[in-house]
């Protein structure tokens, strides 16, 4: 049976295929059962990268849950290999907000800058939706794995499920790891396909930089602030 398939059954609260982790399964069906119109996509991997000791994985997937030809999945991973590692890091951070998945019903392309409920503006656009929004009916997103224990958590994904959320264009999306689905992993050799660490430019990248490095330094303070005076 199709893969998409049988997962899509489960969701629905079908038959769970042996080898399903029955408990994220149901999890995962109360959500997909909330959505309008959800349906199983299948993640496409078009650049894996590292940067310290993180890694990164950008997926495409189809909006309407259709195969990508091998035709446009080679375009895509070609365009998204001129991409810099800063603004695919951005985009990572990006992906896991819900503005992210504010979408044009059909067409996949990114809502911001007050179209629609959408609250992100242009300006803080990664260059990886601007890519996104390149393709008709695609969407790109990237994950991340800080630790060795996220990767197949958070990388090791060949399935999603998408729906709407509240209409008319906030979607809400989901990956599915492979571990909880029995599927073969993805990320044996991660580590040596991925491209390296390289110079940061983009100006939102380095607002993302800067923002973060400011957190890292409050945290810092607290844990000081906690060891010496309430330990």
């Amino acid at each position: 049976m199709n893969e998409i398939k049988m997962i899509t059954e489960a969701l629905q609260g079908s038959e769970i295929q042996a080898g399903y982790d029955a408990g994220k399964i149901k999890k995962w069906a109360k959500t997909f059962q909330e959505l309008k119109n959800p349906r199983v996509v299948k993640l496409y991997p078009v650049r894996d990268t590292r940067y310290d000791d993180s890694l990164y994985r950008t997926f495409a997937f189809s909006l309407d849950g259709k195969d990508i030809d091998e035709q446009l999945l080679t375009q895509i991973k070609e365009v998204m290999s001129q991409v810099e590692i800063g603004d695919i890091r951005y985009d990572s951070v990006q992906s896991a907000g819900f503005d992210y998945y504010y979408l044009e019903e059909g067409t996949g392309k990114h809502i911001t800058d007050g179209r629609g409920k959408s609250t992100m503006k242009d300006e803080d656009r990664s260059g990886v939706m601007n890519i996104s929004d390149m393709f008709d009916g695609i969407v790109l997103y990237t994950g991340c794995a800080h630790f060795n224990s996220d990767i197949k958590k958070e990388l090791d994904c060949s399935y999603a499920f998408i729906g709407m959320e509240k209409e008319p264009d906030e979607y809400k999306f989901v990956a599915m790891a492979n571990k909880f689905l029995k599927l073969p992993s993805t990320v044996e050799t991660i580590w040596e396909q991925a491209s390296g660490d390289e110079e940061e430019t983009n100006p939102v990248v380095k607002k993302y930089q800067s923002v973060m490095q400011i957190l890292t330094y409050v945290l810092i303070a607290a844990a000081i602030i906690w060891y010496f005076f309430f330990r």
